[in-house]
């Protein structure tokens, strides 16, 4: 009788162990990870500020402010990121409109162009 209860506490703990521990780590590549999603913002050569916003909801916006006026304007788009090919591309209505190859870190977002041969360096703010 001990032994048919060590057994069955032994199977309940070897199930409740085996049920907790395997969970599906594997990403859907057409996700987006957060680490895309936010704001970045760059100031290019003509002293534009540039703020670049991923949403969850694969929809976005590019806001410019114009040093010389003070003035601003703005275009939203939508995008598809694939993880795994680390690949985007921007659909709408906007300057930005195109696929680049995308390099993310904790601080930097690099769009590069292979078309046009263009970097796009990006700070998260």
């Amino acid at each position: 009788m001990k032994n048919l209860k060590f057994i069955t506490g032994l199977l309940f703990f070897v199930l409740a162990v085996g049920f907790t521990s395997c969970s599906s780590d594997d990403d859907d590549k057409n996700t987006i990870t957060d680490s895309i999603i936010g704001s970045w913002k760059q100031t290019n050569d003509y002293g534009t500020e540039i703020t670049l916003t991923f949403n969850k909801n694969r929809t976005g916006k590019v806001n410019y402010e114009y040093p010389e006026d003070g003035g601003g304007s703005y275009e939203v788009f939508e995008y598809y990121y694939d993880i795994e090919e680390k690949e985007l591309r921007i659909t709408g209505d906007t300057q930005l409109s195109g696929w680049y190859d995308v390099v993310i870190t904790a601080t930097k977002l690099i769009l590069v162009d292979d078309h046009d041969d263009i970097e796009y360096h990006f700070k998260k703010i």
